[in-house]
């Protein structure tokens, strides 16, 4: 993966950095989208981390492995603070974002996007099977599209997600739950 998109990948921690504004994110009720705002601060208290193991297809068009961790570091009313590491082999990306909890909704997500609720599946992970809400986000401006299972019960955690890259890009990439921490752990 390219420095330039890694650099607006790793802003995501639960968000989005460059570009613009964040996907639209309202209640259930209104888009079947199973968590709300006030549900992520819950779940997401300072030390809560997140592991992904990663696979398939970079943007150079070269395999990809690894893992990408996200950590809770600071949160308050307004703000949450994410810590994201990215390793593949000797390689590794940090970096810490400041977010509204508005913002803090997609994973592996920036920019300007539209989202859409695709349905329900389950989903098998190393942790187990998971029911969830399935959800594509496409970005205009950055020309790019996700898929995330999000899981209904789990606010903030994501079975899968997949970065389907822009149309003529090789990327194909599957994060897939390796590990939940939850806080104090």
């Amino acid at each position: 993966m390219g420095q330039t998109r890694r650099t607006a990948v790793v802003a995501l921690g639960l968000a989005m950095l460059a570009g613009g504004p964040p996907p639209a994110f309202t209640q259930e009720a209104e888009t079947g989208i199973p968590w709300t705002q006030a549900d992520l601060q819950e779940a997401f208290s300072v030390g809560t981390r997140i592991v992904y193991s990663r696979s398939g297809t970079g943007e150079e068009g070269r395999e990809v492995g690894g893992t990408h961790t996200f950590e809770v570091e600071d949160a308050s009313p307004e703000i949450v603070d994410i810590y994201s590491l990215w390793e593949d082999g000797g390689e590794r990306s940090y970096g810490t974002n400041s977010l509204a909890w508005e913002d803090a909704v997609f994973l592996f997500s920036h920019g300007n996007a539209q989202t859409k609720v695709l349905g329900t599946e389950s989903v098998e992970t190393p942790l187990g099977t998971f029911d969830t809400v399935v959800v594509e986000v496409s970005h205009d401006f950055f020309g790019t599209r996700q898929t995330y299972w999000m899981i209904a019960d789990r606010p903030g955690v994501y079975a899968k997600v997949v970065d389907h890259g822009k149309e003529e890009s090789p990327t194909h990439l599957v994060h897939t739950l390796a590990e939940v921490v939850p806080a104090g752990s």
